[in-house]
């Protein structure tokens, strides 16, 4: 099945602050907004409607089993989910961003995929994180968690978090 978006939905993605995009049940992208399309390494956001994770010219390869297995999540769960993502990049940069994935639905109100939006931190909240992590990244289970990938789901029901309350305050703060 062919999924589309409408002429206002596309409009209310291009107009938004942040990286924002749509992918089907598959994980394929349908639509994403300028900024995304630059992040990825593309010329034009068109040029990436039917795409993978995978297929994309950014460093993305490596996490794509992960976020396919997001996507899955919030299409067969019918919730959204708030998710610490550090990317590298071949500059040697580490990039680091909250992303909410939502489910997608039709007029029918179906769930046909998913919506995203990714907030980079910024310096100053990079700090207070970065202060909060280290009184608590003593503990092994914390070092274990951010070293084992590049893309962590917080805040979760299912989840027991590994974060405090302050620190999830910080990065879970709305623009």
């Amino acid at each position: 099945m062919t999924v589309s978006i409408s002429p206002y939905l596309q409009h209310l993605l291009d107009t938004r602050p942040g990286l924002w995009g749509c992918k089907d049940a598959q994980s394929n992208y349908i639509y994403v907004n300028r900024a995304f399309s630059v992040i990825a390494g593309l010329q034009h956001n068109g040029e990436i409607a039917g795409l993978a994770d995978s297929d994309l010219p950014c460093n993305t390869e490596e996490s794509a089993r992960l976020f396919r297995a997001q996507d899955g999540e919030v299409i067969r769960k019918g919730q959204a989910l708030r998710i610490l993502d550090i990317h590298g990049y071949p500059d040697a940069t580490l990039r680091y961003f909250i992303t909410t994935k939502a489910p997608l639905r039709n007029a029918g109100q179906q769930i046909v995929g998913t919506i995203f939006h990714c907030r980079e931190l910024n310096s100053v909240e990079l700090i207070k994180l970065g202060t909060l992590l280290n009184q608590t990244a003593y503990s092994s289970e914390v070092a274990a968690w951010l070293a084992s990938g590049s893309s962590h789901t917080i805040n979760h029901p299912d989840r027991r978090s590994t974060l405090s309350p302050r620190a999830l305050s910080i990065i879970l703060r709305e623009d």
